[in-house]
C-alpha cells in the first residue's frame, strides 16, 4: 500500500510479505505532478526504511545520492527540500505520529475481488505520447 500527496517531497509505502511483519519504506521525491492520465514524479535517490514496530531505522542508496549531487541531477534547492523531509519524516516515525500512528496498515490487504484499476483508451494514447 502506497501513501502519495502531490505537495509532499516522499511518498511512504507500508508493505509486507507473506508470513513477515509489515515494514515501511519512505521513497523521497520531487513533489507529484498531476497531467491529463499521468502522474510524473522525479526520484531523488535515498530512501529511509523502517522496521514494522519503528524501532530501527535504515538510509538507503546514500551513494547513489551523493553521485546524483555531484552529477547536477540533484540541484541545491532539490538538496534543502530533501534533507528537511528527511529530517520530517524521521521525527515523525520516532515520535509514531503522522502516518506513522496509524498501525492499521499493518493489516490490510486487498480484498479477493478487488480489481486492478485499468486506463481508459485516451489515458494510454496520453501515457503513449508522452
Amino acid at each position: 500500500m502506497a501513501r502519495r500527496r502531490p505537495v509532499r517531497a516522499c511518498s511512504l509505502i507500508c508493505s509486507r510479505a507473506p508470513g513477515t511483519g509489515a515494514w515501511w519504506y519512505v521513497n523521497f521525491q520531487r513533489p507529484c505532478v498531476r497531467g491529463p492520465g499521468t502522474v510524473d514524479t522525479f526520484d531523488l535517490l535515498v530512501d529511509l526504511v523502517l522496521s514494522d514496530d519503528l524501532t530501527s531505522a535504515t538510509w538507503k542508496d546514500e551513494d547513489e545520492y551523493a553521485d546524483g549531487r555531484r552529477s547536477g541531477l540533484i540541484d541545491a534547492a532539490d538538496h534543502v527540500r530533501l534533507t528537511a523531509a528527511r529530517e520530517r519524516a524521521l521525527a515523525l516515525a520516532q515520535a509514531r505520529r503522522g502516518a506513522f500512528a496509524d498501525t492499521r496498515w499493518h493489516d490490510w490487504s486487498p480484498t479477493s475481488d478487488c480489481a486492478l484499476p485499468a486506463l481508459s483508451a485516451t489515458d494510454m494514447k496520453a501515457a503513449r505520447s508522452a
